[in-house]
């Protein structure tokens, strides 16, 4: 036993197992600030996005009950604007979803094609 610890002291092992530790702990630590730093980061970018969408919600909102409202006193009504309005909504909703399902069926037809090839060759 005598042996192991002269070995040790020679070795310098109790040094070197601080110098582990500390490098461990120090390392810890920068992983950590590393992380904080980068969900800090994300969680501005989010809360600047998630600003900018709701401004422009209220931009749209506000643009859409003037548009109503005019085409309210040319048509000489008082819902006929409202309802072009939520027509023009309607229409835009479904050219947006047909170009959705046009994108997705050229994907998932690009990607038959690569299988397609690659199995026969």
């Amino acid at each position: 036993m005598k042996l192991f610890y002269k070995i040790a002291r020679i070795l310098n092992i109790p040094d070197f197992i601080d110098n582990v530790e500390g490098f461990t702990r120090t390392k810890t630590e920068e992983i950590k600030i590393r992380f904080e730093e980068y969900a800090m980061e994300l969680l501005s970018k989010v809360a600047i996005y998630l600003a900018m969408f709701f401004v422009s919600l209220f931009f749209l909102l506000f643009v859409s009950i003037t548009a109503s409202q005019y085409l309210n006193e040319v048509l000489e009504s008082t819902i006929a604007g409202y309802g072009i309005m939520a027509l023009f909504y309607l229409v835009l909703l479904i050219v947006l979803f047909l170009i959705k399902k046009l994108k997705s069926n050229d994907s998932s037809a690009e990607e038959e094609s690569k299988n397609i090839s690659t199995f026969h060759d």
